[in-house]
């Protein structure tokens, strides 16, 4: 599926967008697995990505080190 994008430019989007606002999805059995309302998503993200600091302020792998590791696959 072509969306426009670069390869890098998903990446990051992946990466520093999507998963920093919907990450703690994954470490509760009882999350959201049937998908997002896109419009909550969209403010979700929105907002993540202009707070401070990361996960990794709160003893979590930072969102660069899970970036600097896919980039090795």
């Amino acid at each position: 599926m072509e969306s426009g994008f670069k390869q890098e430019e998903v990446h990051n989007i992946l990466w520093k967008e999507v998963f920093p606002a919907v990450g703690d999805n994954l470490r509760c059995v009882a999350g959201e697995w049937a998908g997002f309302n896109s419009e909550w998503l969209k403010e979700r993200i929105l907002s993540v990505t202009q707070e401070q600091p990361t996960l990794s302020g709160y003893g979590f792998i930072s969102v660069a080190s899970v970036i600097d590791f896919t980039k090795e696959e």
